[in-house]
């Protein structure tokens, strides 16, 4: 298993609502209060705080609820589990339930894990599709988000491809317009302003100032056959029907085009399912991509997942250089060329035994066992050297053969060892 760093039970996550492009503020808070009603119900939440309409305010059909939960000591048991639930458990119980009370409502988790390390969305799995078409990126992400969720190995799968907006496009007809005597000024003046609204005035009280807006009653302005009965002037001060003299179409609009690096770009982000790591998540996710995207268009990584492969990538240079470095110093301090090698062909060794240990504990490589492999070979280093150098000093005082050498020095300086191992058993 490899990721950034380990799933950590902060008892802190953030729960992201949405619901189809076009829903009302009203509509997103009655089913908003919905998920907040069954976080009453969970005893192990402390509380919660829910902003409608997303942190901007202007997304309509966002919601997003910041959950904190008890502390581990003051949780209740759970009566399957038999223990109180950590945070991951209790991440993928809500999940499941609160992505049941509305088929039109879309729900993800992310957890602070990735907090203050990644500028993106800190989603674990994250990455973009490029290319020169919308509509075929946007039917790229629909079937990427399908197999990915089809996969096993992927959960609150979504993208920030939003389309859905209704609109209703308004094309004048301008021969019967002209025909009839109408301008093109007048139409979008009339609909502007009974759709829309116009101030006319301004008026004070209590020391306030208020607008004046003239439109239509809301009753009288929410459908398609509203906008075919008006009626607008003519030329000749003549009422004509609006419906004469323009086209109606109702069709559906993105709410916005996103690009990187002024290609047109969707950005898809998950969550690894229970039992899979970050970077299985992402091999797959990219997998899943490649197979889709027609030719010209391409997926890359960002965010979180960006960050991991740089993170290792610069470890994994720190480490071959600090290998690099320990044998020019201990060449100088040994004056030889075969020593070095030795004390070094101890660190394969250190490091197999630590991945082992890993694996068989069940935790991942990440940025902090990484960091701890590298002190580990270090101090591997550090015992060869002990182990070397009396070696040395014992063919230096008259013994000629290297193995009783080694036989007479190993058990002398195993003491030594395993005091530096009991005073640092971290390392």
């Amino acid at each position: 298993k490899k990721e950034f760093v380990p799933e950590q039970d902060q008892g802190m996550f953030t729960i992201n609502i949405r619901l189809p492009a076009g829903a009302s503020m009203d509509y997103n808070d009655s089913m908003t209060k919905k998920v907040e009603a069954y976080l009453a119900g969970r005893e192990e939440i402390s509380h919660y705080y829910t902003i409608v309409g997303g942190f901007g305010g202007g997304a309509s059909n966002q919601s997003v609820i910041n959950v904190s939960m008890h502390k581990p000591d003051k949780r209740p048991v759970n009566q399957q589990k038999k223990k109180p639930l950590n945070q991951e458990e209790l991440i993928n119980i809500i999940r499941s339930d609160t992505n049941k009370i509305s088929k039109e409502m879309k729900v993800s988790i992310r957890t602070f894990a990735l907090a203050g390390l990644t500028a993106s969305r800190g989603y674990p799995v994250e990455f973009n599709i490029k290319g020169a078409d919308w509509d075929t990126l946007g039917a790229a992400s629909e079937k990427i988000n399908e197999a990915m969720i089809a996969s096993g190995k992927l959960v609150d799968v979504d993208s920030n491809y939003d389309v859905g907006q209704p609109e209703i496009k308004i094309i004048p007809d301008r021969a019967a317009a002209e025909l009839r005597g109408v301008s093109m000024a007048a139409i979008g003046n009339t609909i502007s302003t009974l759709m829309g609204g116009t101030r006319v005035g301004k008026f004070t009280e209590d020391g306030h100032r208020f607008d004046i807006r003239v439109r239509l009653h809301e009753g009288e302005r929410k459908s398609i056959d509203d906008i075919k009965s008006l009626y607008i002037r003519n030329n000749r001060g003549e009422l004509v029907r609006l419906s004469d003299v323009v086209k109606i179409e109702p069709s559906l609009s993105m709410l916005s085009i996103t690009r990187v690096n002024r290609e047109r770009s969707i950005s898809i982000f998950a969550n690894p399912a229970p039992g899979y790591s970050q970077q299985e998540g992402i091999d797959e996710s990219l997998k899943i991509a490649r197979e889709i995207l027609p030719e010209g268009y391409y997926p890359e990584i960002t965010g979180s997942a960006k960050t991991t492969s740089e993170s290792f990538d610069s470890l994994i240079f720190v480490l071959i250089v600090g290998i690099i470095v320990s044998y020019m110093v201990l060449a100088s301090q040994f004056n030889s060329f075969i020593h070095p090698l030795i004390i070094l062909l101890s660190l394969p060794f250190s490091f197999s035994g630590a991945l082992f240990a890993l694996y068989i504990m069940g935790q991942s490589i990440n940025v902090f066992s990484f960091i701890g492999l590298i002190l580990l070979m270090g101090l591997v280093k550090k015992n060869s050297i002990l182990i070397v150098e009396f070696t040395n000093q014992l063919r230096e005082e008259g013994e000629t053969d290297v193995k009783r050498a080694l036989l007479e020095a190993c058990p002398i300086r195993l003491r030594p060892i395993l005091i530096s191992q009991r005073l640092f058993p971290p390392l």
